[in-house]
Formats: C-alpha cells, structure tokens, sequence
C-alpha cells in the first residue's frame, strides 16, 4: 500500500488540474472574444484543435504545432496572420497547463512519463498514472499503484 504522502501527492496534482482549468478557460474566452474564434467540432481528430475563424474552419495540430485550414494537414501550413496568431496563443494557454502541472510534480520529487493519455508517474519504489484532465472519479483517473520492489 502505497504512503498517505504519494496518494495526498496525486490528489494535489488533480487539484491543480482543476485550477489551471479553469484559468485556462478564462484565458480562452478572451481569445475567443479577442478574435472572434468559435470552436468548431467538424474536424474528427483528437489531437487536432478546430475553431472556425471569419467564416472558415480551420485546425491547429497539437503534435506539429502547425495550422490548416479545414484541419487538413496535406494543405500548406498557415505560418502568418491573425488566425495563426490565435492559434499560437491557444496552444500556449495548453502548454501553460502542463507545465503548472509537471512543475508540482518536480517539486513533489515525482519522476513523470507522458504518453498519449496521460502520465505515467514514479516516486519511493512506487509508480501509477494519471489521465490529463482528470475530472472523473479517483478510480477512473489514477491507475493503480504499484510497487517495483514487491515480488
């Protein structure tokens, strides 16, 4: 069983998930606002932000950090203007959530692993995961602990 510690440590992490939540959603409204950006849900891929912007759609790809219009990345990449300029800013607002997160980790002593759902954590023998945005129940976002040194 893993130390009240390690548990009280995980459930921080969620309580600064939900924080930096809901200052990012601040900080995307005045975006949204700024620019006049909507969210668009035609573009059917989760690694890919849609938003549509004077009336065209377009995609941000979180992994090539690059913007197309219609989300189709076998257009020519937007590298200039007002849209990529919101496109930036957006992904920052992301970034900025993740490294609150992964600076609470590193000041908890918390070795981390992202992966494409979440992170895979480590610390005193023992290592869990946890989803990104975890809002859900504690058994439906935390992995279970386990021990490297148990046999």
């Amino acid at each position: 069983m893993p130390t009240i510690d390690l548990v009280h440590d995980i459930q921080i992490f969620i309580n600064v998930w939900k924080s930096e939540f809901e200052k990012m959603k601040v900080k995307q409204d005045y975006l949204f606002s700024k620019y006049g950006i909507r969210p668009s849900y035609d573009i059917d891929d989760e690694y890919m932000h849609g938003f549509v912007y004077k009336g065209s759609c377009y995609g941000w790809d979180y992994g090539s950090e690059e913007l197309y219009l219609d989300g189709d990345d076998s257009n020519d990449a937007i590298t200039s203007g007002e849209v990529y300029e919101y496109a930036v800013a957006q992904n920052q607002i992301i970034n900025d959530v993740y490294d609150a997160i992964k600076k609470e980790m590193n000041y908890r002593g918390w070795y981390y692993d992202p992966d494409e759902y979440g992170y895979y954590l480590f610390k005193d023998g023992w290592s869990t995961d946890l989803v990104y945005f975890p809002f859900g129940e504690w058994d439906d976002v935390v992995g279970e602990f386990e021990n490297e040194n148990e046999d």
